[in-house]
């Protein structure tokens, strides 16, 4: 998360920032719940991702979230796999 404070992904390249760190909190509401500080935070339409989102046009923060949404779905994808070869419930598979 550190690099992508300050200049760095989100002056480099906004839409892919923005979708960064709307995955992060939709892996978050996953492992955590949607009401986890972290998922919250990091939510579509959130103060926080409407801040960062404010010099988005409508297709960036749309393309941003289709980017969140395959990321989460590939970490879910992951961490499935993990629990399927561990023999574990996905709760307890790592992320």
């Amino acid at each position: 998360m550190v690099s992508l404070q300050g200049p760095g992904m989100l002056d480099a390249d906004p839409a892919r920032g923005y979708g960064y760190l709307l995955a992060f909190g939709l892996i978050e509401a996953a492992r955590h719940g949607a009401h986890s500080p972290s998922a919250q935070q990091y939510a579509d339409g959130s103060e926080v991702m409407n801040a960062f989102a404010g010099a988005l046009t409508p297709q960036q923060r749309a393309a941003g979230l289709a980017l969140a949404q395959r990321i989460a779905a590939r970490v879910k994808a992951k961490r499935q796999q993990a629990a399927d070869t561990q023999g574990l419930r996905p709760s307890a598979a790592p992320l």
